[in-house]
């Protein structure tokens, strides 16, 4: 913590020295609460067809408990073209715990795990190199997920986090 001074005193061969204790702290996450504003892709594809990736904006909150461990909720709003007549939405909200490796530095890797559930709308024409094809959905998907990333600490209240997230489905139709 920054209220504690550690000095150590060594003896060597009747010289003594002061040497460093522990690290200089940059930022100390303990027991912050943040509010964010996402952005970002979310990609996926049908089989047999091509893939797609659509502009998505959300929210997120998290909680942190201990500085290396993030407790987070999120939500975001994924469209293939932000028009009433889209072909695609997605819209998935997610609980995650975050795992922090050097939360006292500016710039900290984590990994991240939870669950997700992906309301979406689809009704999107596509081309599979042979033929058109339709895929159509409206239903609410649900699964964990865990992904990677990386938190560059710009200040004491602020940072700037990119982040990639696999999901893998439970109730995603075979067919689907």
């Amino acid at each position: 913590p920054k209220r504690h001074n550690v000095v150590v005193v060594e003896n060597h061969g009747g010289k003594t020295r002061k040497v460093p204790g522990e690290p200089k702290r940059a930022v100390d996450r303990n027991g912050d609460f943040g509010v964010s504003l996402t952005a970002g892709s979310y990609m996926s594809g049908y089989e047999g067809g091509g893939g797609y990736g659509d502009m998505g904006l959300g929210l997120s909150l998290e909680y942190r408990p201990v500085e290396a461990v993030g407790l987070e909720f999120s939500w975001a709003h994924h469209s293939e073209t932000w028009e009433d007549d889209t072909q695609r939405v997605n819209n998935p909200m997610q609980l995650s715990a975050n795992l922090y490796a050097f939360p006292w530095t500016r710039v900290s890797p984590y990994l991240t795990a939870g669950l997700t559930w992906n309301n979406r709308s689809i009704q999107d024409d596509f081309y599979n190199g042979l033929e058109p094809r339709v895929a159509s959905a409206e239903d609410t998907l649900f699964g964990p997920h865990a992904g990677i990333g990386v938190e560059f600490a710009l200040g004491d209240s602020a940072a700037l986090n990119f982040e990639a997230n696999y999901i893998g489905f439970l109730n995603q139709d075979d067919a689907d």
